[in-house]
């Protein structure tokens, strides 16, 4: 119970430190016109189709069509506590599934077009979609992950591996490494076995090393970013995007709120995220899989990609069936005709 409460208390901490940060001035969310996006969105597919290294930076706007609350959203978590409201309903994170917009960005790392996507999201839902681990920096960490600090293996679960931590803050190697939290999870590594940490990264604590190179590397290299429900407001995480920018990459941004990186960007579009992937998707005639999530734990070797075997086996079935049907992962402009009649309509909010 002692335990319980110390780690209570520092997710508490945690969340007024954040709240303190939210300018209730700046939660008005903007909606362009259906014929508006439709443009935006042809506009976005050629600076697809003309990017030779794409990447993609994600924030929990994306998550909302899961029914997993964001954070600076009108009905944010942080907002509502600035507000001094209890928290948004939602469902438990367990029970969300990835959404079109994770499936579109899978479709388009497996037609060589996404190099890298960096996501500020801890829900899991990109690796659990079918994104391969290789190409995705998770800097906040991800619910499900497992890690060994001896040899770098990865266990990625399918339940949440952080319910069990010790939390105390008392345990030599976690004091040691992050000082402000014990991150074991009581189970083993099967390799080396040492006790396993769960990868969440929590205030004060450093970001994973290795992520946030491999982030900062492809945005110096990236000419188009895609920003998908970010607020870009919590550093250095929103310093990817920024760097593709400055170094004369192009940045499009589709959020719902304004963000301090809009007069920079090439490209700002006002609509729900999976109404835009979808209208993105037509218009580069992408095949994007229908949600399947794995049925079980997946262990990796160390430094080993993450992905999960059995949806990058439905990915690949998923292809070849289109690939039968004649159809290209990328083409010329698709018909217009998809509309966006969901754009305005009543819904989750694009925040952090």
């Amino acid at each position: 119970r002692r335990v319980h409460g110390e780690a209570l208390r520092s997710q508490s901490a945690h969340t007024v430190a954040m709240a303190d940060t939210v300018d209730l001035n700046e939660i008005t969310e903007y909606f362009d016109e259906p014929d508006v996006v439709r443009k935006k969105v042809a506009k976005l597919a050629r600076y697809v189709r003309a990017a030779k290294h794409m990447t993609a930076f994600t924030g929990a706007g994306i998550s909302t069509a899961a029914n997993i609350p964001d954070y600076r959203g009108p009905n944010g978590v942080w907002t509502r506590k600035a507000q001094g409201r209890a928290g948004p309903k939602g469902v438990r994170m367990e029970q969300a599934m990835p959404t079109y917009a994770h499936m579109a960005l899978v479709a388009l790392q497996d037609a060589g077009t996404l190099a890298f996507l960096t996501s500020q999201n801890v829900d899991g839902l990109h690796l659990r979609s079918g994104l391969r681990g290789e190409q995705i920096a998770e800097l906040h960490g991800n619910m499900y992950l497992e890690v060994c600090w001896g040899c770098e293996a990865k266990f990625l679960r399918t339940f949440d591996v952080s319910e069990r931590v010790n939390g105390s803050g008392r345990c030599k190697e976690c004091a040691k490494r992050v000082p402000h939290f014990c991150h074991c999870t009581s189970r083993k590594c099967t390799t080396c076995k040492q006790v396993l940490k769960d990868s969440i990264i929590h205030f004060g604590e450093n970001l994973p090393e290795h992520d946030l190179e491999a982030a900062f590397d492809h945005a110096r290299r990236s000419d188009l970013c895609l920003v998908l429900g970010s607020s870009l407001r919590v550093t250095p995480a929103a310093d990817v995007p920024k760097t593709t920018m400055e170094r004369g990459g192009r940045l499009v941004i589709v959020n719902l709120q304004q963000t301090p990186l809009d007069d920079g960007a090439a490209l700002i579009i006002r609509a729900r995220i999976d109404d835009v992937m979808r209208l993105l998707a037509d218009e580069l005639r992408l095949d994007v899989a229908p949600v399947e999530l794995p049925a079980r734990s997946v262990t990796t070797a160390p430094k080993a990609a993450t992905a999960t075997k059995t949806a990058r086996r439905r990915v690949a079935q998923y292809k070849a069936a289109a690939a039968a049907k004649g159809r290209h992962a990328l083409g010329r402009k698709a018909s217009s005709g998809a509309g966006v009649a969901a754009t305005a309509s009543a819904g989750p909010s694009n925040g952090e």
